[in-house]
Formats: structure tokens, C-alpha cells, sequence
């Protein structure tokens, strides 16, 4: 029986390696950012669990700037929430902690991206009327469960709703006039 050269060993073990950065990247990131986000956007920024300054914040999100009556504007007027990028540190910090350091990095690196450009964008597209994305049909469907939750406590998600419908938290309608609670 023959062994194998060993950059063949070496090779398999880096290809394998960067299958795992990968993953981290673009699996491992954005779901802490989706998992920590729907927690933060409901408990801290809704029911106010680290105080009334957060819920303040977010209540200038929902009433001042885009209340239900005026969901578009044309252009966006950010959050007024700091929170968010506490939270997406912890987040990225909090991989060093528990994972080796390539690993960490990747996974930070994919929650950063997907936090700051796909998060961010698509919630200031949402509320921007007249946007190149509203042409297309599933940015549409997004944007309209986005607005239910600005009608109702539902939809605590940005771009994916799969943790509202786990948490029960999800909402395919909007509320009839006399059960809205904003």
C-alpha cells in the first residue's frame, strides 16, 4: 500500500479548513446577527429589559421619525440607536472567546458585513420611498412585513422572519385599527 505525498495531506487539510472559514463567514455570523438581533430589537428596544434609554430610542424610530402614518420618507433618518453597534461588538468580541482565532475572525467578519451592510441597507431601503428596490417583488414582501411591525408586536426581524415564527412573533397581516398598540 502506497502513502500519500504529504502536500497532498496538507492540501486536503486546508481546503477543509477554509470549507469551516466559510461556513463561518457566511453561516455562523449572520445568525448571531439574526438570533442576537431579534432578541435586542424586541426585549431591549420594546419591552425596555436594559432600561428606558434603549426603548426611548427605538420609540423616536417608531413615532418620530417613521410613525405608521408615514412609513416612507425620502431619505432615511438612521435609527437614533447606538445599541445596535454595542451589540454587533459583543457580538464579534464574544467569538474570540469561544473559538479559535481564525474562526473567530470570520465569523466576526461575516456578522460585521452582514450587521453593517445588509442590516443597515435594507432597513434605510424599507423606509426610503421610491428606492430601486421596491421594483422587486421579494423586497416588497420584506418591506411589508417590516411595516406590520411598525402597526404591531410582531416582527421583530430585519430581513429574515424564521425567529418570529419560532417565538410566535410573526405576522403575515396588519392589525385591525382598534387592536394597534402605537
Amino acid at each position: 500500500m502506497q502513502s500519500r505525498p504529504t502536500w497532498c495531506i496538507l492540501n486536503q487539510a486546508m481546503n477543509w479548513e477554509w470549507i469551516i472559514y466559510l461556513g463561518m463567514f457566511l453561516g455562523v455570523g449572520p445568525l448571531a446577527i439574526e438570533v442576537a438581533g431579534y432578541v435586542w430589537h424586541r426585549f431591549v428596544e420594546h419591552w425596555g429589559v436594559l432600561g428606558e434609554g434603549l426603548t426611548f430610542r427605538h420609540w423616536m424610530h417608531h413615532e418620530v421619525a417613521y410613525p405608521a402614518d408615514r412609513l416612507r420618507t425620502n431619505i432615511y433618518d438612521d435609527a437614533r440607536s447606538w445599541g445596535w453597534y454595542v451589540l454587533l461588538g459583543v457580538i464579534g468580541g464574544g467569538f474570540f472567546l469561544v473559538l479559535p482565532t481564525g474562526r473567530a475572525l470570520a465569523a466576526a467578519l461575516g456578522a460585521t458585513l452582514y450587521g453593517w451592510v445588509v442590516i443597515n441597507l435594507f432597513h434605510a431601503a424599507f423606509h426610503v420611498r421610491g428606492h430601486f428596490w421596491w421594483r422587486l417583488a421579494w423586497f416588497r414582501r420584506l418591506a411589508r412585513l417590516h411595516d406590520i411591525h411598525h402597526y404591531a408586536p410582531a416582527n421583530y426581524g430585519i430581513m429574515f422572519f424564521g425567529i418570529d415564527r419560532l417565538c410566535g412573533t410573526y405576522r403575515e397581516t396588519f392589525p385591525r385599527r382598534d387592536w394597534m398598540i402605537f
